[in-house]
This record gives C-alpha cells, sequence and structure tokens, in this order.
C-alpha cells in the first residue's frame, strides 16, 4: 500500500513535467483539464491499465509518460476505450509530425490493434504520390518487397523520411491490408504554390481532382495563414497560392481514398496517414470526405511533440519566431483532435541553448 502511495505521487510529480511542453499562456480551462488528467492518472493503480493493454509492444519512449485525452469530454481515456471507439468508425484519421518516430510507432500499434480485432481495412499514405499507385498495387499484390518498391518509386528523394513507413506497410503486406497512394504529384503542387492554380497546364490540371474548393474554406484559410507565417520567405500576399496547394492535396487526398473506398467491402475502416496539419480541428481532408462519402463517423487522433521535433540549422534559418495565443484561435469551432496522446517532454539537451 505504501508503495503504491508513492508511485502515485510519483507518476502526478511526472505528469506535471508533460505540461510543460504545452502552451504556457493557458487558461483556466486548461488548468482545469491539467488537474482532472493528473488526478485520473495517478489514481490509476500503477498508471498502466489505463494507457496500454498488457499485449502491446514496448515503444522507444515508454520511459516517459503518456496518457491519452479525450478531447470532447476533456477527460483521461484508456487506449482499450480509444480503440473501442475507433472499430466503429469508417475514417480514422492518424496525424503525425513526419520526423518524429514516436508518432510513427503509434500509428503502427493501433493499426495492429484493428486489425487484431479482425477488422477490413484500407491505408491511405500522404507519403506517396498517386502516379505511384502501380507500383503500390505490385507491394500490395506481394510481387516486391519495400526495398524494391522504394528504388521503383525514388521514394528516398520524393520523400526522405521514407523508411519511417516500412514496419506500416510491411505490415499491411503481410496481413493483406491494401495500400492507396494519396498525394497529388509534387512538381504540380510545387508549381501550384509558387504561382497559384491558374498557372497550370491544362495536362497539369488534369491531374487533380475537378473541385478544389478553396474560396469558402475561410476557418482552414485562416489558421494556415497563421501557422505558415512562421516560414521566413512567406509575405501575406504569398499566403494565397500556398493555401491553394495545400487545398489542392487535401481534395487530391480525399478523392484518392473515397475511390479507394469504393471498390471495398462496406465494412471497411479507412485509415489515413498524414501530416497532422490535414486534419487538425476537423479542416483538410475529412470535410472533403465528407462532401464525396457523404455523412460517416470518423474519428482524428493526434500525438504531442513534446519537444522531440529537432530543426536542421537550414531550417532554423529559414524560420522566423511566431507566438499564436488562444485569443488568436478562438474562431475555430472543434477541438484540434477527437484523442489525442500526450508525451512528456523530452530532456533537454544540455549542449543545446
Amino acid at each position: 500500500r505504501r508503495n503504491f502511495h508513492r508511485f502515485r505521487s510519483y507518476q502526478s510529480r511526472r505528469l506535471e513535467v508533460i505540461f510543460q511542453s504545452l502552451n504556457p499562456a493557458v487558461d483556466g480551462a486548461v488548468h482545469l483539464l491539467k488537474f482532472q488528467i493528473i488526478h485520473a492518472f495517478a489514481t490509476v493503480c500503477c498508471g498502466c491499465a489505463l494507457l496500454f493493454s498488457s499485449t502491446a509492444p514496448v515503444l522507444a519512449d515508454a520511459k516517459r509518460v503518456s496518457l491519452w485525452v479525450d478531447m470532447y469530454h476533456g477527460e483521461v481515456i484508456s487506449f482499450e476505450d480509444v480503440m473501442e471507439d475507433l472499430a466503429q468508425a469508417k475514417v480514422v484519421y492518424l496525424g503525425e509530425t513526419h520526423r518524429i518516430k514516436r508518432h510513427h510507432e503509434w500509428q503502427l500499434r493501433i493499426v495492429q490493434q484493428l486489425q487484431n480485432r479482425q477488422k477490413s481495412l484500407l491505408i491511405g499514405l500522404e507519403q506517396i504520390e498517386d502516379i505511384y499507385q502501380p507500383q503500390v498495387d505490385a507491394f500490395n499484390r506481394g510481387e516486391v518487397n519495400f526495398e524494391e518498391f522504394a528504388e521503383k518509386t525514388d521514394w528516398n528523394q520524393r520523400w526522405p523520411g521514407y523508411r519511417n513507413y516500412q514496419p506500416l506497410m510491411e505490415l499491411a503486406q503481410q496481413h493483406q491490408i491494401p495500400l492507396v497512394a494519396l498525394n497529388a504529384q509534387a512538381e504540380v503542387i510545387r508549381k501550384i504554390g509558387r504561382h497559384g492554380l491558374p498557372s497550370l497546364s491544362a495536362e497539369e490540371r488534369q491531374l487533380l481532382p475537378d473541385e478544389i474548393r478553396w474560396r469558402e474554406d475561410t476557418q482552414y484559410r485562416r489558421l494556415l495563414d497563421q501557422l505558415l507565417m512562421v516560414h521566413m520567405p512567406l509575405t501575406p500576399e504569398k499566403l494565397t497560392p500556398v493555401f491553394q496547394a495545400q487545398v489542392s492535396r487535401d481534395e487530391t487526398m480525399a478523392e484518392n481514398l473515397v475511390q479507394a473506398l469504393a471498390a471495398l467491402p462496406q465494412e471497411t475502416i479507412a485509415v489515413v496517414i498524414a501530416g497532422s496539419g490535414h486534419m487538425d480541428y476537423g479542416l483538410g481532408i475529412p470535410p472533403r470526405i465528407t462532401r464525396r462519402l457523404g455523412e460517416h463517423t470518423h474519428r482524428i487522433l493526434t500525438f504531442t511533440n513534446s519537444g522531440d521535433l529537432k530543426l536542421t540549422e537550414a531550417e532554423k534559418k529559414m524560420a522566423r519566431s511566431i507566438r499564436i495565443h488562444h485569443d488568436d484561435l478562438r474562431f475555430l469551432t472543434r477541438p484540434k483532435s477527437d484523442y489525442l496522446l500526450v508525451t512528456e517532454a523530452a530532456a533537454k539537451d544540455p549542449s543545446v541553448e
């Protein structure tokens, strides 16, 4: 009994550290949520049943405290309950920060859990351009392995972090879960980002969906205008073509996913693997899939960065310091996601200022 109370006190102190990675400009509601999370987590025996199933693999950062938060109810929720909810959805969005290994490990784990529940699945990948769907199909059929697929698609050049997706792709191949290349061709998106949609030739425009709705998406535009100002070269007048490029990606990914779903059994669950910026606050891909698929149950899951994202020196030179306050985001009508995995902040490297 004494050991349990010591552990509970220890975990409560560690959870305090988690919130150091969140925006310090918090209001009273966030302080209340913080109290609820710490209290609920600390009162669960050993703090483990709330987060992990007994059969779960050990993650690389297992020594850091993590917990799931139901963002609509403002309460801690067990991983088992998260999975129970996801198993009832039609589309599950798993956001990521592309370079954080922990995010990819959790994506893999969630797909494994859905597969273990005997669910029919489809996995859509932002990280592969749709011009390579024939090569993806060959991988789906087991005709090529991961290394051969990466070589045939020049993936190391088109997505430098491609190896982060090897475990997920090999799991899909092993269990015959179809993979779908979601993204638009990089050269086309790059041209839009620099010169706008009107700059495309007729041939280039045909590579994108007929409908690219960017003018009426005011919440998404307002959010991205704030976030994108971190990039030093961007000025307000340059944001329109960049937003058009973002929406072109979203529309393409939505169309490719819905078309792939149409060829599969009705009970299939689609899992979307993409950067969280394509789904945060229910913006980006989700409403575009709903427009094509009709009303359906979907869930968005995101993961905190918690100090794990490290910018290169080149990236630091291209970035400017910005600060987005709570008041700047109050126009948003939904929480960031349905479920958020909060992870304890990474230990700071004393050699880095």
